[in-house]
């Protein structure tokens, strides 16, 4: 089967997912093993969870389940609840990783110098920095503790900081994590902030290969966030960075505004409320969870694990869980017991919140159809949507571009103007137009779709 074909009937399957939600899992899945039924008279808990730091909420897509096997999805939401400003500062464990290869001409290198030279100037004494300029080496000031005359040698590290060579990003993330994790222990904060406006051409350079090392330097209390630069970075290798990673992933097409950013991203980061962040869903027997869409996640037992990144204040992400349930006879069964674990910034203590989501058996799919919650159904919709768009990019970026045009325009035949708002007309005419257009309007596709998919961390 060629390229073209393989994407075709890959946008068929899920436009047939899209519309079949909930009416039953497809036949070549296997079915789970029933649900054993709670007690009918088993009160249904509160979906709303919170300690003063996260709000968990959880729904299913219907309060109705039904009898045998069929599809539920599940919509779970973590929120900050410390609004921003109220949050007190904390000391930073900080490196920056800035590019400084031959592309970052053009004005881009200078304005790049200017973020980092005010983001030294914003540092506060008890805050660390280290400074990694690379392109297809790496060059290091070490990780220093801020005091008037370490950001003097800091700023003079910056000014002589010149375009040339390639790109190394795998070499700046390994040294930039080495030069943090001596003093991770000691700071509730810190992180990786890397800049780059390219593709890694030197050292490794298969994007998710050097995402891994950012997930690896989680379990050592450091997290890594991502700016992208200008049009022709690797959009995805940023974002797999930094949902990987823990932090925020940033597209900054004109470097005049690095400024900006980088303030907000100190910021951010010496406000967070809630590092190490992770939902658990666990489900008893005869259910499955057959997918999280636009996350990650790891299996162990009737456990999946999906990690998040750090919470600032205000701060949000959303999961859509589709769930394989089995429930025989009536009844209130539980169908899903989500769980947000982190560690609590300002206590430096870890936090767990729990929310067990149940759903009453009915034969009659009417009544479950009755039952059925917006919210949820409406984020599925959205998800799906968002997984076909995805595919349509891929098709678009690998020169497929019949392909991507059919499927974007199944799409919006399947979601009306729902598509539009996130790929209507001006995706088409900018793919059709091609050069910068085509890059920018990809650009603003992958930040829509990862928002479409719950990951709130995109700027």
């Amino acid at each position: 089967m060629n390229r073209t074909a393989l994407l075709l009937v890959s946008a068929a399957v899920l436009c047939a997912l899209a519309l079949t939600a909930g009416k039953g899992s497809p036949a070549s899945s296997p079915a789970p093993a029933p649900v054993t039924p709670l007690l009918s008279n088993t009160p249904a808990p509160s979906t709303i969870a919170s300690n003063g730091v996260l709000t968990l909420t959880a729904d299913l897509s219907s309060s109705r389940v039904l009898t045998g096997t069929s599809v539920v999805h599940a919509k779970v939401d973590v929120r900050a609840t410390t609004t921003v400003g109220t949050a007190a500062r904390v000391p930073v464990n900080l490196a920056v990783a800035i590019d400084h290869s031959g592309s970052m001409s053009n004005g881009k290198m200078q304005q790049a110098k200017r973020a980092a030279t005010s983001m030294v100037d914003a540092l506060r004494e008890g805050d660390r920095l280290a400074i990694i300029s690379f392109d297809d080496t790496v060059t290091t000031f070490p990780s220093t503790a801020i005091d008037d005359g370490s950001k003097a040698r800091m700023r003079e590290f910056i000014s002589r900081i010149y375009e040339a060579g390639s790109t190394n990003i795998s070499g700046a993330l390994t040294q930039a994590y080495a030069e943090l994790r001596p003093w991770a222990g000691e700071y509730k904060v810190s992180r990786v902030v890397l800049l780059s406006d390219g593709q890694p051409t030197a050292g490794i350079t298969d994007p998710k290969q050097i995402a891994l090392l950012a997930q690896a330097s989680r379990e050592h209390r450091i997290s890594t966030s991502a700016f992208g630069i200008g049009l022709d970075y690797n959009a995805a290798l940023m974002s797999d960075l930094a949902n990987g990673g823990g932090g925020s992933y940033r597209f900054v097409e004109d470097a005049s505004r690095l400024g900006v950013a980088f303030a907000s991203e100190l910021g951010d980061a010496s406000q967070l409320v809630a590092r190490d962040v992770s939902v658990s869903l666990e489900v008893p027997p005869g259910v499955s969870v057959d997918d999280v869409p636009g996350h990650t996640f790891t299996r162990s037992g009737s456990t999946v694990t999906v990690p998040l990144y750090d919470f600032g204040p205000g701060q949000s992400g959303q999961l859509l869980v589709r769930l394989l349930v089995s429930a025989p006879g009536e009844g209130t069964i539980e169908v899903l017991r989500p769980s947000v674990r982190f560690v609590d910034v300002r206590h430096d203590a870890p936090a767990t919140l729990t929310l067990p989501l149940t759903a009453q058996v009915t034969p009659d799919i009417g009544l479950v159809a009755a039952a059925t919650n917006a919210n949820v159904d409406d984020m599925a919709k959205n998800v799906d949507m968002a997984k076909q768009v995805r595919l349509a990019q891929a098709a678009y970026e690998s020169g497929d571009t019949k392909s991507a045009f059919d499927i974007l325009g199944n799409v919006r035949s399947m979601f009306g103007m729902r598509a539009d708002a996130l790929a209507g007309a001006d995706t088409v005419q900018a793919w059709k137009q091609g050069g910068d257009a085509a890059k920018r309007v990809n650009m603003g596709l992958t930040q829509k779709t990862m928002q479409n998919f719950g990951q709130n961390n995109a700027y």
